[in-house]
């Protein structure tokens, strides 16, 4: 079972991820997310990828991953060979950060699958609710985009509540660890 965490920059990805891993009983793993961006200190071991701007347009000219996006002058992107592996092979739950622009196509691939190796899947969505506090968690943090990223906040959950895409809001005001329980109540239910 693959299970996505969904959200803007900034609304508490990461701090969740590395909550989940630690609480878990089952062994989580990351689906590491291949990126030119620099290393953040809050980074999780392994889940990201870091490459240059050539090393990651080498990689993508060979079709390495499932789609390359393009965010705030760096690229994203997921390998066809992790996804594939997480999604198809796998029997422990893994983690991804997903983009909410990939995660149509993220449930297009899941389904691809014949029988035992069809991928699972609990969309997870982050919800800060206050644009002001994301916009403050974004300042101090040092991001450059705010502005953009503003408007993205706002564009991306009303994308989310539109599709088709079964997500699970969750309130990221919470402390991490109760967000974790939230989590694994949804698990347990599907």
């Amino acid at each position: 079972m693959n299970v996505t965490i969904t959200a803007p920059s900034g609304t508490g990805k990461t701090t969740l991820m590395r909550a989940l891993i630690a609480e878990s009983t089952v062994g989580m793993r990351l689906i590491p997310s291949t990126t030119t961006r620099a290393p953040r200190g809050t980074d999780l071991p392994l889940e990201y990828e870091y490459l240059s701007d050539t090393e990651f347009e080498a990689l993508a000219e060979q079709g390495a991953f499932l789609k390359v996006y393009g965010k705030y002058g760096n690229y994203y992107g997921t390998r066809v060979s992790y996804f594939n592996d997480a999604t198809f092979f796998k029997r422990e739950p893994c983690l991804a950060a997903v983009l909410p622009e990939a995660m149509p196509l993220w449930i297009e691939r899941s389904h691809q699958g014949l029988g035992a190796y069809r991928g699972v899947m609990c969309n997870l969505y982050l919800d800060l609710g206050d644009p002001a506090e994301h916009m403050r968690r974004l300042a101090e943090r040092g991001e450059t985009n705010s502005a953009r990223l503003a408007d993205d906040i706002v564009k991306w959950k009303e994308e989310a509540l539109a599709s088709n895409i079964p997500y699970h809001f969750l309130d990221a005001r919470k402390n991490p660890y109760d967000l974790v329980h939230d989590v694994q109540k949804i698990l347990a239910a599907m």
